[in-house]
């Protein structure tokens, strides 16, 4: 019985001489084409067709290469098989009618040449597509591949194979699990295979994974999904062809044939039944009352071998489908089978099992949780306990979870029951012979389950287990023993959890760490102890290693202070109040050693080496001169000699556990990325000392430069050789290299904010404070890597435990960087550190806190002259005109040569590997990550530059805290004296221009020629932007002959009727009065942006490519909250569409196409270029095209990626689009700021919108915005409609200069912005706007103007409530009982809505590079200067924003002038009213806390 297992099972006619039967002269001669043939399905089909098809002619079998094995490997090794050793005995030859085609059903064209491809078109007459992914958490692009585009690519070949006869598709009967009752038919699928097929092929994989849910719908897994638009494929290209689907249910192992039991993967049923029979799955997720629909494989294949034959007997209109499960066998559930297949299991136990046989089964999904946490999670992390205590590798949890993987993947279907309709199953077995039943046998009614179960678990004890029959009787040995253990433990557990547990202790564990027992009783020698590292790393081991016995410092006299003196002073200074708060007597462990690191030998005497190599156990040594400026001859014998000879030192040390050598990050900053490895010198350092020691100061001066060759300085170039010295000297040492990155002030101890020098961050941190420093030369959006002095000691003493772990046949190197920590840059740092320092404003500064940053050496250059050395020579003639000395300009000559120092490093970045470290950290012990904290993910840079800022004003300014309102009172009067001074600059330097005049001039500007006769295309021309360029065309280039202005139709109101009602408004008075017949020049072109091809016809476009020669392309969907299928289709398609448009306009001598300068929002500082977009334009086009709203509105987040919003995301894209699409073509992007109303024309202060800034300005001036969120010391860079549109114009014209001769290589880029004019805060255009809110109060207010400034959100959304939603609660209460319609929420939620979508622009604050925009104002002549006047120099902010607020009261708020006495009196009405509901309030709240005081005395 057993034994025939294995034997080959044969069903054939035992008398050959009756002749092939249908079916198999169905296959006679034939030449099959099979996909997926090392399959599971694909090899029982290959056998039987060898087997039972004898006069088939050749197989043709695409197979792909794998795990570096060819195509015709992986068939011998196949072949070899046990599966095949019928075949092997019956047809000896049978090899040679195999045929390998080598290709991948992932790939294009299935991966077939041409020269295949053509081979199977003449060639094969059956095809059998089985090949496909049958995981069920395939990713979705793997999955469509394979199961969509494959099907598609093997239909399109078969409709080109000239002898086609039949061609079977292997889907599954589960394709269409979503309903309840399947019909054999190919249902409607749930998108389109093309479209999905673009989704996949353009959306990244991490966007794909993401929307996969949706994509998906009710389809429980990617593999049902692909299989149910497989289908549809089949359906939709298969016409014409005499094609099948072939739909079996579960499949699980053979029945008969060629061998009992036989499967060879565990996917599915087949794990689940494995693992439960080795006693690992002890919880099974099903509905135990569910009938099985499982179908034996051998069964299957016979069903799929006779539907090709049947197939040939059906329409080729329509594709037939055979669903094939077990119905017509005798039910079986779930819960009996299971039982039997433990039943079976414990008869056929196997060796390899681990534990009794036993299962439970749970329907719910919070029992099968708590089930597995018990059965499986702690049995199963006991036992990786036990593995690990033997020195094996633990496994089994690893495997539970791969376990729970698959019961979600399979709980869909062991909790559903199906139906199926399988009547073309049945007719198919009816219809066949006899014979063929016998041969190719599928009739399921015939299925025995007990007989099956008996097989299939001897099955999956030999195949998959790989345990032979052999070994039955052992199994049994083995099964007896587990369960007497396991009885044993069950008894021993119930006896266990009889009474109680005593509570578990957390008492404290007052044993020391791993670090602190390596330091326990350990000598130390310290060198650079009295420096800013050296001094934390002393006090840092006073106060957490107590075990120390001794620490041996070196220090040298001093300005004639002797070595103990110096210290003496040292251990009285604040930074070791800790230390003598904790341990009193801890200068009893110090042993000062005089000498000096420069000295040959450290300056040490023999007796103090001969006590230094006996006595200590680890060095430090952090002793370096850390100047940049330093001379090369004594930073050579510092950084070189001192650590040759610390090391030599070390060498002769008898106790000597590990030895840390200080070094820095940048010792090797002539690299981009730096490892943590030595690298080569630029020089041996022994051929470098003799040169120092004899050439005399000055020649070694002259050659320094050349010595240093990449090296910016003696700093870095001496510590990259000294690290060389260290791993040449330091040979059989326990010894490692710590390279800090910049260091600056301590985060948390031993005081928060502490440093005690002025070098490089803090100097230029405390002369920004100070308002003495206000250039700084940086690169931006560089990102900073500053790491905290405290953080930096405690990595160093870490270190020099990790390194008695490591070979002393290496250096290990420890880079300490900040990339662990959040990214910030030098801009974010800046503002952030700006912000600080007002707020801790010291008592000692001498002006306000400023500063501008620039890249270059010419605009430091420029800058400094200005914003130092002028306020310098002023402020030293003051001071020597009142008999003191002067100094700032000595002071800005030392700042100047620190900028010198340092710019080599902040206009450049570094990416650094910190593996080393990183491991350290992973290394250490809970408490030593908590004691010795050096883990950079866990720092917080708005904490630490709060606390830096107080630091550098306490420690370096020498300011006290007690001092804070002082210093704000004094920056008070600086900020109104630097304003006063401001304000009297600009009434100097003031020149009144004439008023602008529109009139013709005789003789036309170069500007005006340009536009002479032009033709003009024109798109968003009833925008904002649109409307004041064509009134300002209209009214000063009076040459231009038309104006071709696309126009949509809008709420039912033709194009012409839109263009009279807009030419009746009053922005075009000044063009009706000049020009009476300006509407001969328009003509409306109706099309709309959001259309493909701008929604023109072929007639209109012919017009505008033989007439236009300017395009000002305006048009954009301007709203933040724009979805992004609208939002792509006008800002990207339109772009597009319009570029190719202009590609055939015959005569354009200038396009331009107006973007916005947060395009590129997601940088910090922008330049005039076009950025690298963060997709392929034309593949989210596809994605946008193709996907639903729903789908796109769950991935927009993700598209966007660090952009805000759909408007900034698709103008950079569209500026991509204008990159890529207009080589060739005289093109510019014009990329306004925030543009607000208009400065001077042609209405002073007109604007028609309520977007953005003017929304909320309109609501704050009215009565109704008491609230806003907004970053008051950021700049407002807000720029006039009207001098935009100048600006427009004028660009348009010099990009025409430009492209004489040809185009230019890139496209010229205008960042019109407002830095060349004077800074606006949001807090001066606030109070500004406040101002003359008051003065022109408008009669339409609902309330005095009052506004409350938040920057939090948390602060916003309280102050919203209590003065947005609690009073616009009530006044709806009021309208309500007024009989009129509630509106002052709705207005809420709006006005919410909108400061959310402006609060990142509102809080951020941004640099510009403007240069192209300067140099075209600089180049316009004086009278273009003055008739499109767009210099921002020349804007006076008080006189705009007054013009601003009386256009929003007149345009926005429709109050006209003549109102002005009555808003004044409501003004005084709304003043008086405020204050009683204030006092009201208050005295409400005073008895509120007097009734509470009262209630809570008397209890």
């Amino acid at each position: 019985m057993h034994k025939d297992v294995l034997d080959p099972v044969t069903t054939e006619d035992t008398e050959p001489n009756l002749g092939p039967t249908p079916i198999q002269r169905f296959y006679d001669k034939a030449n099959i084409f099979l996909t997926g043939g090392t399959g599971f399905i694909g090899i029982l089909l290959l056998e039987k067709l060898l087997v039972s098809c004898p006069g088939i002619s050749k197989i043709y079998m695409l197979v792909r290469p794998k795990k570096g094995k060819s195509v015709q490997t992986r068939l011998d090794e196949l072949f070899e098989g046990v599966i095949f050793s019928r075949v092997r005995s019956k047809c000896p030859s049978f090899k040679e009618k195999i045929i390998p085609v080598e290709g991948d059903c992932e790939l294009p064209q299935l991966g077939l040449g041409l020269q295949q491809q053509e081979i199977l078109k003449k060639e094969v007459h059956i095809v059998f597509h089985v090949a496909a992914t049958v995981r069920f958490d395939e990713g979705l692009k793997k999955a469509c591949f394979i199961n969509v585009r494959g099907v598609r690519d093997v239909v399109r070949l078969a409709h080109q194979m000239a002898n086609l006869k039949s061609f079977v598709h292997v889907s599954t009967a589960y394709s269409n699990c979503i309903n309840d009752f399947i019909k054999e038919e190919v249902y409607p699928p749930p998108i389109h295979y093309n479209e999905l097929l673009k989704v996949v092929e353009v959306l990244p994989d991490g966007l794909l994974a993401t929307i996969t849910p949706q994509l998906l719908g009710k389809f429980p897994n990617t593999y049902t999904y692909t299989k149910q638009i497989g289908e549809d494929v089949v359906k939709r290209e298969g016409k014409g062809l005499p094609i099948g689907i072939h739909r079996p249910s579960i499949v699980i192992s053979t029945y008969k044939e060629p061998l009992k039991g036989w499967v060879n993967n565990v996917y599915g049923a087949a794990g689940l039944l494995l693992g439960s029979g080795l006693g690992i799955i002890r919880v099974l997720q099903i509905r135990g009352d569910l009938i099985l629909n499982y179908v034996p494989a051998d069964m299957v294949v016979n069903s799929i071998i006779a539907s090709a034959w049947d197939i040939t007997s059906k329409s080729k209109d329509s594709v037939p489908v055979y669903n094939y499960e077990s119905s017509p066998s005798p039910d079986t559930n779930y819960d009996d089978y299971m039982r039997k297949a433990r039943r079976m299991a414990n008869k056929y136990y196997s060796v390899k099992g681990i534990w009794t046989v036993y299962s439970v089964s749970c329907e719910s999904d919070f029992g099968y949780t708590v089930a597995t946490f018990f059965l499986h999670t702690i049995p199963g992390l006991l036992a990786d306990a036990v593995l690990y205590c033997l020195g094996k590798q633990p496994m089994m949890t690893k495997i539970y979870r791969k376990i729970h993987n698959m019961n979600n993947a399979l709980v869909y279907f062991a909790m559903k029951g199906w139906e199926f309709e399988s009547s073309n199953t049945r007719h198919l077995v009816e219809k066949m012979s006899n014979r063929d039943k016998a041969i190719f046998y599928s009739d399921m009614k015939y299925f025995n389950w007990d007989t099956f179960i008996d097989d299939y678990a001897l099955g999956m004890r030999a195949y998959l287990a790989q345990d032979p029959v052999d070994t039955l009787e052992e199994g049994q040995r083995k099964l007896r023993k587990l369960t007497w253990i396991d009885w044993i433990m069950k008894v021993g557990c119930r006896y266990c959890t009889r009474s109680n547990p005593d509570p578990v202790t957390t008492e404290r564990n007052l044993d020391p760490t791993p670090i602190q027992r390596f330091y326990d009783k350990a000598n130390i020698f310290l060198t650079g102890g009295t420096g800013f590292i050296g001094i934390l790393l002393l006090e840092k081991l006073l106060v957490s290693c107590p075990g120390i016995s001794k620490i041996y410092i070196l220090v040298r006299p001093k300005k004639g202070k002797s070595v103990q003196t110096r210290l003496d002073e040292l251990f009285e200074d604040v930074v070791f109040s800790r230390v003598r708060s904790k341990c009193p007597s801890f200068k009893e462990k110090f042993i000062p050693v005089e000498g000096d690191c420069e000295l040959p030998q450290l300056g040490l005497g023999l007796q103090q080496q001969e006590i230094l190599k006996k006595e200590v156990h680890i060095v430090f040594h952090v002793a370096a001169t850390v100047r940049f400026d330093e001379g090369l001859k004594k930073a050579c014998f510092i950084n070189v000699r001192g650590v040759r000879d610390v090391v030599r030192l070390a060498h002769q040390m008898a106790n000597l556990k590990s030895f840390v050598h200080v070094s820095t990050a940048y010792s090797n900053c002539i690299n981009d990325f730096i490892k943590e490895e030595v690298y080569p010198p630029p020089i041996h350092y022994n051929e470098l000392l003799k040169v120092v020691e004899v050439l005399p100061d000055g020649l070694l001066a002259t050659i320094t430069p050349q010595l240093l060759g990449k090296f910016p300085n003696t700093y870095t170039y001496t510590k990259q050789i000294g690290e060389d010295v260290v791993k040449r000297e330091g040979k059989g040492l326990p010894i490692g290299i710590h390279r800090p990155s910049i260091v600056i002030s301590t985060y948390k101890e031993p005081l928060k904010g502490w440093v005690n020098n002025m070098y490089g961050p803090a100097g230029l941190e405390l002369g920004t404070g100070l308002g003495i420093i206000r250039v700084l030369q940086i690169r931006g959006d560089l990102i900073l890597n500053y790491v905290p002095a405290d953080m930096v000691v405690n990595s160093i003493i870490a270190s020099a435990w990790d390194i008695t772990s490591k070979s002393k046949d290496s250096v290990p190197v420890y880079n300490y960087e900040s990339s662990p920590s959040p990214d910030t840059n030098y801009d974010d740092y800046i503002r952030k550190a700006k912000r600080m320092a007002n707020k801790y404003y010291s008592v000692k500064g001498i002006w306000t806190v400023y500063s501008v940053s620039c890249e270059s050496d010419f605009g430091y250059t420029v800058a400094t002259f200005f914003l130092h050395t002028i306020p310098g020579l002023l402020a030293d003639a003051v001071l020597y005109c009142l008999g003191k000395e002067p100094m700032m300009t000595k002071i800005y000559r030392k700042i100047h040569n620190m900028n010198n120092a340092l710019v080599y490093f902040t206009t450049k970045g570094w990416e650094f590997e910190s593996s080393n470290t990183r491991h350290l950290v992973e290394k250490m012990s809970n408490r030593d990550k908590a004691i010795f904290y050096s883990d950079m993910k866990y720092f917080n840079w708005d904490t630490f530059i709060d606390d830096y800022a107080l630091g550098m004003r306490a420690y370096v300014a020498q300011d006290p805290v007690d001092t804070l309102e002082e210093g704000q009172r004094k920056l008070r009067k600086l900020t109104w004296i630097n304003w006063i001074m401001k304000v009297g600059c600009r009434y100097c330097t003031r020149s009144n221009p004439d008023p602008v005049t529109t009139e013709r001039n005789l003789d036309p500007t170069p500007i005006q020629r340009f536009y002479d006769k032009a033709t003009i295309f024109l798109t968003g021309g009833t925008g904002f932007l649109g409307i004041l360029l064509l009134e300002k065309l209209l009214v000063s280039c009076p040459g231009i002959s038309k104006i071709y202005m696309l126009v949509r139709p809008k709420k039912g109101k033709s194009v012409q009727t839109r263009l009279d009602e807009l030419f009746e408004d009053v922005v075009f008075s000044r063009v009706r009065s000049k020009c009476p017949s300006f509407k001969e020049k328009i003509i409306p072109v109706e099309g709309d942006c959001e259309l493909p091809q701008l929604g023109l016809g072929l007639q209109q476009q012919e017009i505008l490519k033989k007439e236009v020669d300017v395009v000002f392309h305006v048009a954009a969907t301007v709203r933040f909250d724009e979805g992004l299928k609208r939002a792509c289709f006008i800002n990207i398609r339109g772009v597009r569409d319009i570029l190719r448009l202009a590609h055939q306009m015959a005569n354009l001598k200038s396009f331009v196409h107006v973007s916005t300068a947060y395009s590129n929002c997601i940088n910090d500082f922008i330049k005039e270029e076009i950025y690298s977009p963060p997709m392929d334009y034309n593949k989210l086009l596809k994605v946008v095209e193709v996907l639903p709203d729903d789908i796109l509105t769950t991935i927009t987040p993700l598209l966007q990626g660090r952009f805000p919003n759909t408007y900034t995301y698709t103008k950079q894209l569209g500026e991509d689009v204008v990159r890529r699409e207009s080589k060739g073509l005289p093109i510019g992007i014009h990329r306004p700021s925030i543009v607000l109303s208009t400065y001077k024309e042609p209405l002073e202060g007109w604007t028609n919108n309520v977007y953005g800034p003017a929304g909320l300005a309109l609501g704050g001036g009215l009565g109704f915005v008491r609230v806003i969120q907004v970053a008051t010391d950021v700049v407002a860079n807000f720029v006039p409609a009207d001098m935009v549109v100048n600006s427009i114009i004028a660009s348009a014209c010099d990009v025409a200069d430009r492209s004489v001769g040809g185009s230019p290589e890139e496209v010229p880029v205008y960042n019109y912005e407002g830095s060349p004019g004077p800074d606006m805060t949001y807090e001066t255009y606030i109070n500004k706007c406040l101002l003359f809110d008051y003065k022109y109060f408008s009669v339409r207010a609902m309330w005095y103007t009052c506004i409350k400034v938040c920057e939090s959100r948390l602060g916003y959304i309280i102050a919203t409530f209590f003065l947005h939603t609690v009073p616009g609660a009530f006044g709806d209460a009021v309208l309500y009982c007024l009989g009129k319609r509630p509106m002052m929420l709705k207005i809420y939620r709006k006005l919410h809505k909108m400061n959310h979508i402006l609060t990142y622009f509102s809080l951020r604050e941004w640099s510009f590079e403007s240069n192209n925009t300067r140099r075209l104002v600089k180049n316009m002549s004086d009278e273009d200067r003055r008739i499109f006047f767009c210099d921002m120099k020349d804007v006076d902010w008080d006189e705009y924003l007054e013009l601003y607020v009386l256009g929003l009261r007149q345009y926005l708020a429709k109050d006209p002038l003549d109102t002005l006495e009555a808003g004044q009196k409501k003004l005084r009405r709304f003043y008086w009213l405020h204050q009683t509901v204030k006092a009201v309030l208050v005295i409400c709240l005073l008895g509120l806390v007097r009734y509470l005081y009262l209630s809570i005395s008397s209890i």
